[in-house]
C-alpha cells in the first residue's frame, strides 16, 4: 500500500512539474516580445522595423517650388506622417537623420512586412509610390529623387 501512495504521489508530482515547465510566448530574440523566460513559441512574436523617406536638397526645392509645401507619407493607404517640404531633405538615407522622415513600423506580425507606399503632396496628388518589403529590426531607406 505504501509503495501505492509512493508511485501515486510521485506520478503526481511528475505530471505537475511537466505541465509547469512549459511556459508559452516569444522566443525569437529579434522580437520585440521576446522573453527569455519563455520556453514555448506560441506564434505571438511581434517585430519592429524602419522605414526612412528622404531626399537631396536640390528635390526638395524642385517640390516646394511645385506647391507641394507639405508631404504626407501613406503606408497601405494610411497616412502615417507628414513634413514640412522645406525642412525635408538630407545628405543621405540613415534611419533618424535630421531632415529625413523615418517612420517606425513597431507591429511587424512575422519577420518581414509588404508595404505599398506613396508620398502626397499638392491637393493629395501622388508623387512618389511604390511597394517594398521591410524586415524585421532593419531601416528601409526610400529616396525621393
Amino acid at each position: 500500500m505504501k509503495r501505492f501512495i509512493y508511485l501515486t504521489a510521485l506520478s503526481v508530482i511528475t505530471a505537475f512539474g511537466f505541465n509547469s515547465c512549459s511556459k508559452p510566448g516569444c522566443t525569437d530574440s529579434r522580437a520585440t516580445n521576446y522573453s527569455a523566460d519563455v520556453n514555448e513559441d506560441d506564434g505571438t512574436c511581434v517585430y519592429r522595423g524602419d522605414i526612412t523617406f528622404w531626399c537631396l536638397p536640390d528635390v526638395s526645392t524642385t517640390l516646394k517650388d511645385a506647391g507641394h509645401t507639405v508631404l504626407r507619407f501613406e503606408l497601405e493607404g494610411q497616412i502615417v506622417d507628414s513634413v514640412v517640404t522645406e525642412f525635408f531633405f538630407s545628405p543621405t538615407g540613415d534611419c533618424g537623420t535630421a531632415g529625413a522622415k523615418t517612420i517606425a513600423r513597431d507591429d511587424l506580425p512575422y519577420e518581414y512586412r509588404h508595404y505599398k507606399y506613396r508620398v502626397r503632396g499638392l491637393e493629395n496628388a501622388t508623387l512618389y509610390e511604390g511597394f517594398v518589403t521591410l524586415d524585421a529590426n532593419e531601416c528601409l531607406s526610400i529616396q525621393l529623387e
